[in-house]
């Protein structure tokens, strides 16, 4: 009855599931190229005269592969380049191609599997976030080397879900966060989940520096009905005027597309439509210009001046068909 209780408990916290009335199988992970190996332990109680380890790879290239032979006259046997730590533990090295499933086996007098341990492989890009300036997107991969068919691997923010910001392709999360402002810092968790049960949460921090006086980014937007894109102008000292002018990619006229005095009504220009872009006014310090929804004539270089400071220059690239965020992960994976 103890037994039965201690594994409903296992299942239910997700760091093992049963294999079978006697084995359990134990969920880890390590970082791709960071960090310390795993370490994969046998049990403690082993009466056997023989043991090995069994490695079937999560990239396809071994199936059923015996990495080390384990006999009671201490004549081991190496099959694959693998670490072993003192008798019967083996170490893995942080590399992709080392996860798997690794089966300890005693196989002699009789053939008995005794563990096993699904290791996941994780490659997060970028491995560190330095702060970056308001304005720009940014992007984050979480590469996993095998997603379960009845897994989810997300972004998460505050142990939710990032909604309408991540794409799953080739195992891969893709997360883009659009126009990155102050509200955009924070930690974002990178999670895979199996069946209810977590199996790891890798974190990174994002820190974005108040103020836009000096940048220069490109952004790119599909032209969907549901597409938008709001530039960001933000100065650190105040100013009693603004304005956003935009500058065709192909062409030399140059409009004035929003202007504001500070603390009144912004006006937005007859040049542009009226009913796609607007601004939330000027306070002095920050002036945001939001399209919405982007058609693919919006393209162009944009300039957002406070009196006559250049506070941001945003190029917009608009292509047809394709979403926000497919957009975003295309260009930024090139």
């Amino acid at each position: 009855m103890v037994m039965v209780q201690l594994w409903t408990l296992l299942w239910i916290s997700g760091y093992c599931h049963l294999l079978s009335a006697e084995v359990l199988v134990e969920y880890k992970h390590f970082l791709s190229g960071e960090g310390q190996g795993v370490s994969l332990q046998a049990p403690a109680e082993t009466s056997g005269t023989e043991f090995i380890w069994e490695w079937t790879s999560h990239d396809g290239s071994y199936a059923n592969a015996r990495i080390v032979t384990i006999p009671s006259d201490g004549k081991v046997k190496w099959n694959l380049s693998i670490n072993r730590q003192g008798k019967y533990d083996i170490v893995l090295q942080p590399k992709l191609q080392n996860a798997g499933i690794f089966t300890f086996i005693q196989t002699k007098p009789e053939k008995v599997n005794l563990s096993q341990f699904e290791v996941f492989a994780v490659k997060v890009k970028p491995s560190h976030w330095s702060s970056v300036k308001e304005g720009p997107d940014v992007n984050m991969s979480c590469e996993v080397s095998h997603l379960p068919d009845s897994a989810t691997l997300d972004w998460e923010r505050d142990r939710e879900p990032t909604a309408n910001t991540t794409l799953i392709y080739n195992n891969t999360a893709h997360i883009i966060i659009h126009s990155a402002d102050r509200y955009s810092a924070g930690t974002y968790n990178c999670t895979l989940r199996w069946n209810g049960a977590l199996i790891f949460s890798i974190s990174r921090t994002l820190q974005v520096e108040s103020g836009t006086r000096g940048t220069r980014h490109t952004l790119y937007r599909g032209s969907l009905n549901s597409s938008e894109v709001v530039l960001i102008c933000r100065s650190q000292n105040s100013y009693g005027t603004a304005y956003w002018q935009r500058a065709p990619l192909s062409g030399t006229n140059t409009i004035r597309v929003a202007s504001a005095d500070r603390y009144k009504n912004a006006s937005i220009s007859t040049e542009v439509d009226k009913a796609r872009f607007s601004t939330e006014g000027y306070d002095g310090s920050n002036f945001p210009l939001r399209i919405s929804p982007v058609k693919f004539g919006d393209s162009g270089m944009y300039f957002c001046y406070c009196e006559h400071y250049l506070m941001a220059s945003v190029t917009l690239v608009t292509v047809q068909g394709k979403s926000a965020l497919q957009v975003s992960i295309i260009y930024k994976s090139e």
